[in-house]
């Protein structure tokens, strides 16, 4: 029987900075929500643009370092990257299908 290998893990500190960056992102959207975006930049989506900007930096953060995507090997990043790709497909198909009833 073969020894295992120790998986690489983000060091406490990187967690840490992440969390913080995370309450950031938190705090940004709670503020976000009560600015309405769509009257102030002149148009519209606006202020469902940016709640979706802010809300796939939060999934990329959680999914990079508390997930450990960065630390595994290629074939995992390629998987969480479709799952992302996918992701998107299916915010822009069910915009598409609300923008036009």
């Amino acid at each position: 029987m073969h020894a295992k290998e120790a998986h690489p893990s983000p060091s406490p500190m990187t967690l840490v900075v992440v969390l913080i960056a995370l309450m950031a992102l938190l705090a940004l959207t709670t503020g976000a929500a009560f600015i309405d975006f769509d009257k102030l930049l002149h148009g519209r989506w606006w202020s469902i643009g940016i709640a979706l900007f802010i809300a796939v930096l939060k999934a990329a953060l959680v999914v990079t370092y508390f997930m450990h995507v960065k630390f595994s090997s290629k074939t995992v990043g390629i998987f969480a990257m479709a799952g992302f790709v996918w992701l998107m497909i299916m915010i822009a198909l069910v915009s598409t299908d609300y923008l036009f009833r």
